[in-house]
């Protein structure tokens, strides 16, 4: 599934994915969960990944991925403002 993401884009067919809050999303390649948000256009920023453990995310899961999000996002801003 990554493959076709790199190379089709995150609508290619088989990619399973789902908003799980505001810029955060998710991929479920296999029986893992990968946390993104996208920046910069065609940008794609994992920012956790974890083992499926049930059919949620673990809290501890989302509070790493949001805390690793607002990084992201901070960084970006910052380097927008300096161009």
């Amino acid at each position: 599934m990554l493959r076709a993401v790199q190379d089709y884009g995150i609508d290619a067919p088989g990619v399973e994915k789902r908003q799980l809050e505001g810029k955060l999303w998710e991929l479920k390649p296999d029986q893992h969960r990968l946390m993104y948000v996208m920046v910069a256009g065609p940008t794609m920023v994992v920012v956790h990944g974890c083992k499926k453990q049930s059919g949620k995310a673990r809290k501890v899961d989302l509070d790493v991925a949001r805390k690793r999000m607002k990084q992201v996002l901070d960084d970006e801003r910052q380097r927008k403002q300096t161009k």
